[in-house]
């Protein structure tokens, strides 16, 4: 079995890999792979996973490498014995994977949903820029309904805007901020919420 998620809502697609794949499984980064690792990841077997392994692939297709390489020999990797889903943060609908295999692989997009409690997520942005302490008090309060990466998004695309309608020095430095936080986010095992916050704290400064 291989399944292709993708989407804005990671929340929803986690939950998703976890319904398919339970709760134990391996977790393979692409980033650094060659075509050279594809058959022992999806026909490599072992004495100890004889019913086939389960396995979350994080950004395939962001590797054209392996991407390119597998759609080449898809036939073959397509009669994997394991349970492989294909957790992409992004897809490009225009890309040879997606192209070629879009009728072949169970693809499925999780849509970002609306975003809940806008004025008060502005409120946290503003004060972000004046008082970060202000901000993650703020925070503090509606955490419970919101997903930190979500919310992080928010933050950065608000930041964004900022900085193309005036590219000052306080703009350009709370991207540079906002930037080295999303890096630790994405590598970090610190609690995302606590990264959050130091985004916030900082931001302004």
């Amino acid at each position: 079995m291989i399944k292709v998620f993708f989407g804005e809502d990671r929340v929803k697609a986690k939950q998703e890999i976890s319904r398919t794949l339970g709760d134990n499984y391996e977790v393979i980064d692409c980033a650094e792979l060659s075509e050279q690792d594809l058959p022992s990841i999806f026909l490599g077997a072992t004495f100890f996973d004889a019913g086939g392994r389960k396995i979350m692939l994080r950004d395939f297709t962001a590797n054209k490498v392996i991407s390119e390489h597998f759609v080449e020999h898809f036939d073959e990797f397509k009669k994997t014995s394991h349970s492989i889903v294909m957790f992409e943060s992004k897809l490009d609908k225009r890309s040879v994977f997606y192209k070629s295999l879009k009728d072949k692989l169970d693809f499925k997009e999780f849509n970002a949903p609306a975003v809940n409690n806008f004025s008060r997520l502005m409120d946290i942005y503003r004060a972000a820029k004046v008082d970060g302490k202000k901000a993650v008090d703020l925070l503090r309060k509606i955490e419970h309904e919101e997903e930190p990466i979500m919310f992080f998004g928010f933050i950065v695309s608000q930041a964004m805007k900022d900085f193309a309608a005036r590219p000052g020095v306080q703009e350009k430095k709370a991207l540079k901020t906002l930037a080295e936080i999303d890096l630790k986010m994405k590598s970090s095992s610190v609690d995302l919420w606590l990264l959050v916050e130091s985004a916030l704290l900082t931001m302004g400064k």
